[in-house]
């Protein structure tokens, strides 16, 4: 493999790195946005029963 290559593979790694940390950051900002109104939906099921 040159050095070429490998600096490359390199990047690649580096670019699936950094979009996995993007996925990660993505889940958790949804799942705190989804939080509150899973919230309310449970009050208002329980509030029914």
């Amino acid at each position: 493999m040159t050095d070429q290559e490998r600096a490359a593979q390199r990047q690649v790694q580096a670019d699936v790195a950094a979009l996995a940390g993007a996925i990660e950051r993505m889940a958790g900002d949804l799942a705190i946005g989804e939080e509150p109104s899973g919230f309310v939906v449970a009050l208002e099921s329980g509030s029914r029963d």
